[in-house]
This record gives C-alpha cells, sequence and structure tokens, in this order.
C-alpha cells in the first residue's frame, strides 16, 4: 500500500543519512558516553573530594582564630609543637556543625581524631591540619612511629620469678625515619611477680608532629606446673609421700601427677583403674593387648592430643620382683605406658594404689604369668595367668611448660591447664569430652565413647533404690549375657531396670557387642555377638568400666569361649573371673552397672563436668 512505501523510503532515508555520518554519529556517541561518566565521577566522587578539601581549609581557619584569641597556646620554643583538636574548635564556636559532616552525609566527622598543630620553623608558626571523616581524610602525617620490641609481645614467667623487660629494639617514622629508642617512654615494668595475674608494659613514643604511638607487651605471672612440682616435692621432682594436692583435670579426666622428667616434662597417671585387661600370650610387651589397648584404643580417648610427648619407655623383665635390673627388656617408643615396679615403689604413696590391683611395665620371665601386677589383697607384687585380668592406669607425659590457671591440686579442685574448655549451657554432650561426668536419670555416669553423632555412658556405681544396690544371679543355664533367656542376668536387666531410673526419654537402643575373651588375640579382635537393646553392661575393656571407691562387685558382660568363667568387677578396681564349676560361684549375687546410649540432642544445662560438679542435662 502507499502507506508502506512512505515508511520504507523513511526507513531508508535514515539509513543513508547514517552512512553519510557514521564517522561523526559515532564519535558524538561516544563523547556523550565520556561526559556521562564524567558527570558520574563528579557527583558520586569529585564533588565530594571538593566539599571535603573546603571543609578542610575551614578547619585551619577556625584553628588559627584560635590561636589568635589564644595566643599563649602558640609554641614557644623551636620544633614545639601545640595541638587543638575538632572537638575543642566545635565547642569554642570557632567551626559550625555545618561543616563537620562526611560529604553529602548526615554522618559526622570525628571530632577527638581530627586537628589543627602548630609547629615552629625557624622562628615561624607553621600550621598543619588533619580532617577525619569516615573514609575521607587529608594528606598531612598524622600516624605515629612503628616501635618494635625485643623478643615476644606476650610474656609468661612463673610466679616469684624476676622479670627483666627485654625493651625496644627500633622506632622508625614514615616522616621523620628512625628515632633512637632512648626516646621511648616505658612505663609498668615494676611488675608484682608474687602475684598470679595480666600485667601491661607500655611504650610510647612520638614523631616531630607529636603523633603519638603506644604499643604493648602483656606479661602473665602464671603457676607453671613444673614450678610447683620442684616446689612440693622439695627439688625432688616426683612425689613420693602420700599427698593430696598432685591431682591434674587434663582431656576430661583425672590424674595424678608422677613428676618432672629431666627434660622438662610431666608424667601423670590415671587417678584410679579405668578398665580391666589380660595381658595375653604375647612374649612382647609391644604386641601384646595391653599395649595395645594403651596406644590404639585409650589414646584414641584423649581430646588434647597435642600435649601429649612420645616416649620411649623401658620395659624391665624380671624373676625376682625385689631384684630388678636398670636394664630394658624392650624400649618401646609409644605416647601411653605403664609404671615401672620400681617407679610404683618410688611413687607408691602419692599416686594412691594401695587399695588398687594394677599392671605395671615389668614383665616376668615365666611365660604363662608374663605380667607383675601390684595385689591389693597382698600389698605386693604378684604375677598373674596370661588370661587373668588386672586393672590399668594409663601412664602419659605431657609436654614442658605449661601452667596453672586454676586449682589447688586436690581432687575436689584439680589443677587445670586449660588444655579444653569445659561445657556451657546448651552444648550437647555428644559434643563432650571422654571421662567428663554427667547426672542423668539419678545416676552419676562417665562418657566412655564419643563420636560426635552420639555418646555412650557408663554408670560410676550400680543401680540401686533407696541407699540399696540391685543384685542379680546368673540363673539361666546360659553363662553368657542373654536378654532372651529367663534367669540370665541380661534377661532381668532388659525386663526389670528401667523401673530403677527417673528418666528413659533419652536412651535409646543400640547393637551391643558380647567380647569372648581369647589370651591368643587383643581386645580389638574377640570374637563379638551382638544383640539390640537400650541397656547393656560394661565390657572389662571399656573405658570408666572398673569398679573402684570400694563400690560393690557387678557383673561384666564378657564371656568365656567355653562358658566356664563369667566376669565381674571388684572394690580394687579389678576384675575376677568366677568359675561356673566350681561349688555355685557362677550363681552369686553381684550388681548392675548400666551402660547406655544417649539421643544427641540431649545438652548441658549446668555444671562443670566432673566427679564433684557434674553436667546436669535436659
Amino acid at each position: 500500500s502507499s502507506m508502506g512505501k512512505v515508511v520504507l523510503r523513511k526507513d531508508n532515508n535514515m539509513k543513508e543519512f547514517y552512512e553519510k555520518n557514521k564517522k561523526k554519529l559515532d564519535i558524538a556517541f561516544i563523547v556523550a558516553i565520556i561526559l556521562f561518566v564524567v558527570y558520574l565521577a563528579w557527583s558520586l566522587y569529585f564533588s565530594k573530594i571538593v566539599i571535603f578539601n573546603k571543609e578542610v581549609a575551614k578547619v585551619e581557619d577556625a584553628g588559627k582564630k584560635y590561636y589568635a584569641m589564644y595566643a599563649t597556646n602558640l609554641p614557644t620554643s623551636e620544633s614545639q609543637v601545640t595541638k587543638v583538636t575538632l572537638r575543642t574548635l566545635y565547642e569554642k564556636d570557632f567551626i559550625k556543625a555545618e561543616n563537620l559532616y562526611v560529604p553529602k552525609t548526615k554522618t559526622g566527622c570525628n571530632l577527638d581524631e581530627s586537628w589543627v598543630k602548630v609547629r615552629k620553623e625557624n622562628g615561624i608558626d607553621k600550621y598543619y591540619t588533619y580532617l577525619k571523616c569516615g573514609k575521607y581524610e587529608n594528606k598531612v602525617d598524622h600516624v605515629g612511629p612503628t616501635i618494635t620490641l625485643n623478643g615476644k609481645k606476650e610474656v609468661t614467667i612463673d610466679v616469684n620469678a624476676t622479670y627483666k623487660d627485654e625493651g625496644v629494639k627500633s622506632v622508625k617514622d614514615n616522616v621523620d625515619g628512625n628515632i633512637e629508642t632512648s626516646k621511648v617512654t616505658i612505663e609498668g615494668t615494676d611488675i608484682d611477680t608474687t602475684k598470679v595475674g595480666t600485667y601491661k608494659v607500655k611504650y610510647s613514643v612520638t614523631d616531630s608532629l607529636l603523633n603519638k604511638t603506644v604499643e604493648t607487651r602483656t606479661v602473665k605471672v602464671v603457676r607453671k606446673l613444673e614450678g610447683i612440682i620442684k616446689q612440693d616435692t622439695n627439688g625432688l621432682n616426683y612425689y613420693s609421700e602420700s599427698v593430696e594436692n598432685n591431682y591434674l583435670q587434663f582431656s576430661g579426666m583425672l590424674w595424678k601427677i608422677v613428676g618432672l622428667n629431666k627434660d622438662g616434662t610431666i608424667k601423670i597417671i590415671a587417678s584410679s583403674p579405668i578398665a580391666n585387661l589380660i595381658y595375653g600370650n604375647e612374649t612382647k610387651y609391644k604386641n601384646s593387648n595391653v599395649y595395645k589397648w594403651l596406644n590404639d584404643y585409650f589414646y584414641d580417648h584423649i581430646e588434647s592430643k597435642d600435649y601429649i610427648v612420645e616416649k620411649t619407655w623401658c620395659v624391665k623383665k624380671t624373676g625376682d620382683v625385689n631384684n630388678i635390673s636398670d636394664k630394658c627388656d624392650e624400649q618401646v617408643k609409644a605416647k601411653v605406658g605403664l609404671l615401672n615396679v620400681d617407679e610404683f615403689n618410688k611413687n607408691f604413696s602419692a599416686i594412691g594404689i594401695r587399695d588398687t590391683s594394677v599392671f605395671t611395665l615389668t614383665k616376668s620371665t615365666n611365660k604363662k604369668k608374663q605380667a607383675y601386677i601390684y595385689d591389693a589383697f597382698d600389698f605386693d607384687y604378684q604375677t598373674i595367668e596370661n588370661d587373668d585380668y588386672a586393672g590399668i592406669m594409663p601412664v602419659i607425659n605431657i609436654k614442658e611448660g605449661l601452667y596453672v590457671s586454676t586449682g589447688n591440686g586436690t581432687a575436689s579442685n584439680p589443677y587445670i591447664i586449660n588444655d579444653y574448655k569445659r561445657g556451657k549451657a546448651n552444648t550437647p554432650i555428644k559434643d563432650r569430652l571422654v571421662g567428663e561426668y554427667i547426672n542423668y536419670s539419678g545416676y552419676l555416669w562417665r562418657i566412655s565413647e564419643n563420636n560426635k553423632n552420639d555418646a555412650i555412658l557408663i554408670m560410676q556405681g550400680d543401680v540401686g533404690i533407696s541407699g540399696r544396690v540391685i543384685m542379680y544371679l546368673y540363673e539361666g543355664k546360659t553363662k553368657t549375657y542373654n536378654i532372651k533367656e529367663k534367669g540370665n542376668v541380661g534377661y532381668k536387666v532388659e525386663k526389670n531396670i528401667e523401673k530403677y531410673l527417673t528418666k528413659t526419654k533419652n536412651i535409646i537402643n543400640n547393637n551391643w557387642e558380647i567380647p569372648t575373651i581369647d589370651a591368643n588375640k587383643t581386645f580389638n579382635t574377640y570374637k563379638k555377638e551382638r544383640f539390640k537393646s537400650k541397656y547393656s553392661i560394661p565390657a572389662s575393656y571399656d573405658i570408666f568400666s572398673a569398679g573402684s571407691d570400694g563400690r560393690e562387685t557387678s557383673w561384666l558382660i564378657d564371656t568365656d569361649k567355653n562358658e566356664k568363667y563369667i566376669r565381674i568387677t571388684s572394690p580394687t578396681g579389678m576384675a575376677f573371673r568366677l568359675d561356673t564349676d566350681g561349688e555355685g560361684k557362677a550363681f552369686e549375687e553381684n550388681g548392675i552397672q548400666l551402660k547406655i546410649k544417649i539421643k544427641n540432642n540431649l545438652k548441658i544445662v549446668s555444671g562443670g563436668g566432673t566427679v564433684y560438679n557434674p553436667y546436669t542435662v535436659k
């Protein structure tokens, strides 16, 4: 149509016009973009800079007016500097509030960091102005010198030690260059090292424009653990007498300090037996069940591994416990070990094993009775059968230089060395440490296993009511823990035990193990049967399963490949096997020490996780 022809003709005309003027149009377009960018830059940045610079000039003018009125504040000698802050200029009406804002905002300038300074140079008063308004500040020397100290900025010294400050290494200014260290003023070096606390030593210096820098050294006066040991042992460096102040809380567990090693590391021992083991038939300690448990299982449950120092342990061997050579039968490099008989003798009273039957690191020449234990019943060292039980008190060495933050070394208030922080309110129990104590369902428990998804708790004591321990007989035909056989201890626990607990909703089902003890194997390779239940009882090698503190005997879940023996813990921390063929001993009554798995959302309400201040939970 005619209308279509008109539109087409106009489009052709525009195209021809663009082709003829393409170069000019492109240039015009580029110029327009540049003008737009310049406009944005001006409005977003440069206009603010212009405004800011005008404000700087107004502040300097205000400063000059101030000094004109207060001429006595001007410097009187060569190189002397005086200063007036922006706050003073504002409060004395030398400048108006409308000049004290970040450009194009309602944010005020910094009244205390902004200033006008006057320095007398060759007899003339020269003005320097510094204005800080948000991110805007003018280029004038306003930064103090850099002070570099000798030594560390944080120093830790033992109580009653002498503090000698190491002083200043250098001072350098971005304008003045190097400044003599003698111009640095030092305050706070007179530290009272008789009092534990944190002290500050301050170093201050100014440059030629009176810009000041203050550097600080923190000095912590602490009770170093090695210092405490030296003082308490009168320089012997090991505890030999019966004492009450050598307890240490470490990695959630309670230990006793044995003493200070020659290299400055500190030897500690578990404060009581925490499990029961058999030595096994392996003749080498390095291959024994005891070594495997200490360094594979127990060590894996320690939270503060960085504090533990690997040592070479001297394993001694003798046929006469009263005549032990200094010679090592084996030298084993490991993180965890035991005390030899001679070490037990030296520290006997201090580590408190009189009523405890435990393994030593000393071996016997008798292949059927390879291990020496301290026997609490005979108050002497004895050998035991390779498949017989003894309690175990692990020994570790922790690094030197540790200091005590709190505690007096007693069992109720042990030394704390800040290797971990106690659980706070609303912290899940699954995130806490193996060894910590919990009040739950009317009983005291300890965390025995914790894999960050759930926690296994072992009761510290036995189930009871009104002060009485609930005792059960093994009345079933099978002498293996069995929750389905009527009369079996397992059956009684399954059917009856819940009525003695006040809360059970957070206890969950688990696949529990019944290990078969075998002297030819190590604990981690024992044959194991499994059953599913909310409740179980400990195995002999479970951490914190050992009885102690005069508690009743209680059943263990261990079984024997011939079902000839069943096991119980004893008040000494040592486990015993009862012969099912011998005069009905298998039918003796024994208490029940429960083992449970709890939900991963069980949380702390209060408490410190210790036996004297256990966590309460919700």
